[in-house]
């Protein structure tokens, strides 16, 4: 352990030179090691104009990491009956709509939960903008999108499924994915720094989203990203801090062992629930690399076996003619992980 941390403790000033070289104005970082948590360290200001630092508390957006939350929350209601992973989306959403016949027909929350259904994403109406579209457009939006992939082949990025995954939620419930959101999650894991509706003017230590420039000049980017109230908050539209995550992500490392690999019920305190069949591959990750080991997408979760190359859903495979691969020289390990990137 000492010498894990001792390891850690380097990083630090490569998180300082990754963030001065991108531009970002402050960062948060945390790891656990079974159950201790061995390393925080913050870089940077959570607001530039006032130059209030970061700390392990400081609420930012988290952007796709909100995609973790989601199948956990959907993954509740199935535990307790009120839905399952399997059923076609139209038995609860009649009105599901998609270009490709098979997926109207088929789809299920596990097929837009994992990114399975082919359909291209559209992202371009909320990139890093105001959202365009309203709650009532997003299943008009999915019908209109032209298939990339096959149904049910490799994964094809599309955050709009998230949307209708929550529209499904809030239909069999009547509760809003909000509610649900609570209920399920924040309250039982006493997540208080965790939640869609923050208001900066009231909140302490709350991080300013900003936008950087192609020199570097971080513009602070004052439009939501997604309002609290609308569907499309279970894409990205999570707020939360590094000491939050912290305890989220050790329980779900902690359910991930406790929790049996088949169906069966398991008595379980924990309020998440089946955390095996989240955290499992449903679709092969894409691109042009080849190879024996696996690269999968789950339900909010990318799966990679190592040595591999990570951050497979960020911008850096955009910018890169290759990506630096990861755990080579040691042991394979399986690498469970995410990433966010809209604020």
């Amino acid at each position: 352990m000492k010498d894990l941390t001792k390891i850690l403790s380097q990083v630090a000033p490569i998180v300082d030179q990754i963030a001065h070289l991108s531009g970002v104005p402050g960062v948060s970082v945390g790891v656990f090691h079974q159950s201790d948590i061995i390393f925080r360290y913050n870089y940077g200001y959570r607001d530039l104009q006032s130059k209030e630092p970061t700390t392990s508390d400081t609420i930012y957006p988290i952007g796709s990491l909100t995609k973790a939350f989601t199948a956990l929350v959907y993954g509740s209601l199935v535990s307790n009956g009120t839905l399952d992973w399997h059923s076609p989306i139209r038995g609860i959403l009649p009105e599901f709509r998609s270009s490709a016949e098979e997926v109207e027909r088929l789809a299920s929350a596990t097929d837009l939960l994992a990114h399975r259904t082919g359909i291209t994403g559209g992202e371009t109406l909320y990139f890093h903008s105001r959202p365009l579209l309203n709650d009532s457009d997003i299943i008009p939006m999915f019908a209109a999108l032209p298939a990339a992939q096959q149904f049910r082949g490799q994964m094809q990025y599309n955050n709009l499924g998230y949307a209708m995954a929550a529209m499904a939620m809030s239909r069999t419930t009547g509760q809003s994915y909000e509610a649900l959101l609570e209920t399920s999650l924040l309250q039982p894991l006493n997540l208080t720094r965790t939640g869609l509706r923050f208001d900066p003017r009231h909140t302490e230590n709350m991080a300013k989203a900003y936008l950087v420039t192609e020199d570097k000049e971080a513009v602070e980017n004052t439009r939501p990203m997604f309002l609290p109230s609308s569907p499309t908050a279970a894409m990205g539209g999570i707020k939360s801090s590094i000491d939050d995550l912290l305890v989220l992500y050790r329980e779900v490392a902690r359910e991930t062992l406790r929790q049996p690999e088949s169906s069966a019920q398991v008595e379980t305190p924990s309020p998440l629930k089946e955390v095996r069949t989240i955290v499992s591959g449903y679709a092969p990750l894409g691109g042009k690399r080849t190879g024996i080991l696996e690269r999968t997408y789950g339900l909010g979760w990318i799966r990679t076996q190592l040595p591999g190359e990570l951050g497979a859903i960020g911008l850096n495979p955009w910018l890169l003619k290759k990506m630096p691969v990861a755990g080579q020289n040691s042991p394979s390990r399986l690498a469970i992980y995410h990433q966010g990137n809209l604020p």
